[in-house]
């Protein structure tokens, strides 16, 4: 029969084993969430492979006002959430705040297909970087 402190100790014992276990299984599992992390602070950001002028130029092929947000006087700014993934490409993409009238469809269409990116960099390795891009509806 065991005393009371050999108990105690082989429940410490068995406590550690457990502990120590969920540890380097922890850390196994943090490898691969931190491979698949989105970053919104980067050493060097995402940039389209166009100049900005040339991108914006370029984004705006896409965009056309929408009748319905004309005739209502809808104006203002869509703001389009997306990450660019380690290959340049934009992922994920989302309106988090529209306007209306079909503005915020035209904004999110434009910013999927206006083109690919350079990867933000984290410790010169490319990484997944989310970002926010207003897109300004004005009637003239």
């Amino acid at each position: 029969m065991l005393n009371l402190n050999q108990l105690m100790m082989r429940t410490i014992c068995l406590m550690i084993v457990i502990l120590t276990s969920s540890i380097v299984y922890g850390q196994g599992n943090k490898k691969i969430e931190v491979e698949e992390m989105v970053f919104t602070e980067v050493h060097e950001t995402a940039t389209p492979k166009m100049t900005l002028k040339e991108y914006y130029k370029h984004l705006a092929t896409f965009i056309s006002y929408p009748e319905k947000a004309k005739k209502k006087g809808i104006e203002g700014k869509v703001y389009v959430e997306f990450v660019i993934d380690k290959k340049g490409k934009v992922t994920n993409a989302k309106v988090v705040k529209g306007i209306g009238g079909g503005c915020d469809k035209i904004a999110l269409n434009a910013v999927i297909n206006a083109g690919d990116w350079t990867p933000g960099l984290v410790s010169n390795k490319p990484v997944k970087q989310k970002l926010i891009l207003p897109i300004t509806f004005s009637i003239d």
